[in-house]
């Protein structure tokens, strides 16, 4: 495990550092003058690239498709190396009906946009150099990734950039007052996609005779998903289960495919029909949602798969937390819990109750509403201060 994670962290340290030199090649860190559109018209994303089964660019994706379906015209600009046939492939891959059209790097200063949306940390910066209201699409807060130095002051400078932030979650607003003292603008729900996840009868009963479960494991290289952790805590759970003459299967996804792992099958990463599949096929189904909570549990959830999550991390800060069982890092008491829950399918049942309670009212059609009351209000606030800067000049 330490093996690849070294190598792939430092790849990815090596894209990371040429990224940053060229964005912050301008950048004078002075505060900018973000003046609102009399007209929002057309829409600029921000991007790093376009991954295929990435969550956060999905996101990206349901948000540019909902403005464009209210009659925004929507650009996705990366700053990275991509090509705009591979944007295209891997968006459809995310969201087959997107809505939108792509721009290479080479064609990203020549763009014209009324408002342009900083997706990641990086993107900020490179949002100060191209003109357009300047909104900040916030999903996580970024500045946790790192240990503190460079790549933590850096993310946390984006957020006293006056940019008008929008937060995907209560989570992010809360985080960047208490770390930063800035205040976010706006909030929109972190929701799911419905129709994509539906629900999976279970016989919890059956539990408690099973001499094997599954879980299936939600493992990304980054660290904010606790690769390292995570499989500590997995192999010492197995052997507790051995412990007990039982047999505990681990169904790894979200990493490359040629990962190889001690404890279970590493599935790649999936698409939504192979999520649900193994989702509805499950015992339980992990995560990590350390900062800012995952759409996977969301998923999980809605599919009926009892939820272990983290209980250092965000999942209280939107579930209830009777949701799912929360873990630390013993792997005893987290086989004692299971086991608890095995022996009363009551409670796993009222466990996925809460979980489904939670969901109701969530979904990327009302989200995508909210993302674009916003837009409308912008030009409603900039007549606004347009009259107030009348009326001014008026008593002077």
């Amino acid at each position: 495990m330490k093996k690849w994670y070294g190598k792939i962290r430092d790849i990815e340290r090596k894209i990371e550092e040429k990224e940053l030199k060229e964005l912050l090649a301008k950048e004078d860190f002075k505060e900018i003058r973000n003046q609102i559109p009399r007209k929002v018209k057309t829409l600029c994303f921000l991007i790093p690239n376009m991954n295929a089964y990435a969550g956060g660019h999905t996101s990206v994706l349901r948000l540019g498709t909902a403005a464009a379906n209210h009659g925004y015209e929507v650009i996705y600009a990366t700053y990275g190396g991509q090509d705009k046939k591979s944007m295209e492939e891997n968006a459809r891959q995310n969201l087959y009906s997107y809505k939108g059209r792509f721009c290479e790097k080479k064609d990203i200063f020549s763009l014209s946009a009324d408002v342009v949306i900083a997706t990641n940390w990086k993107s900020a910066y490179m949002a100060k150099q191209i003109a357009g209201y300047k909104m900040y699409f916030i999903q996580d807060y970024e500045p946790y990734f790192y240990s503190y130095g460079d790549y933590y002051l850096l993310a946390r400078e984006t957020y006293q950039f006056q940019f008008h932030m929008v937060s995907l979650g209560q989570w992010n607003q809360k985080i960047i007052a208490r770390e930063t003292g800035s205040m976010v603008k706006d909030v929109i729900d972190f929701p799911y996609e419905q129709s994509e996840y539906s629900f999976q009868n279970r016989e919890f009963e059956s539990y408690s005779m099973k001499k094997e479960l599954t879980f299936c494991v939600y493992l990304k290289e980054e660290s904010k998903r606790l690769p390292l952790i995570l499989s500590h805590l997995l192999r010492n759970l197995q052997q507790e289960f051995q412990r007990h003459g039982k047999k505990l299967k681990l169904l790894y996804f979200g990493l490359e495919p040629y990962v190889q792992l001690e404890t279970g099958v590493n599935l790649g990463k999936l698409g939504k029909k192979q999520l649900l599949e193994l989702y509805q096929t499950s015992d339980f189904g992990l995560v990590a949602s350390v900062t800012n909570i995952s759409l996977v549990p969301y998923e999980m959830a809605a599919a009926g798969l009892p939820l272990i999550e983290w209980k250092e991390g965000s999942f209280s800060a939107f579930f209830p937390e009777e949701a799912a069982i929360l873990t630390g890092f013993d792997a005893v008491k987290l086989y004692e819990k299971i086991d608890c829950f095995c022996r009363n399918p009551k409670e796993l049942y009222r466990m996925q109750e809460r979980a489904l309670h939670y969901l109701k009212g969530y979904s990327w059609a009302e989200t995508g509403r909210q993302f674009c009351s916003i837009l409308k209000n912008l030009e409603t606030q900039e007549e606004v201060e347009r009259r107030d800067g009348r009326e001014t000049k008026k008593d002077v």
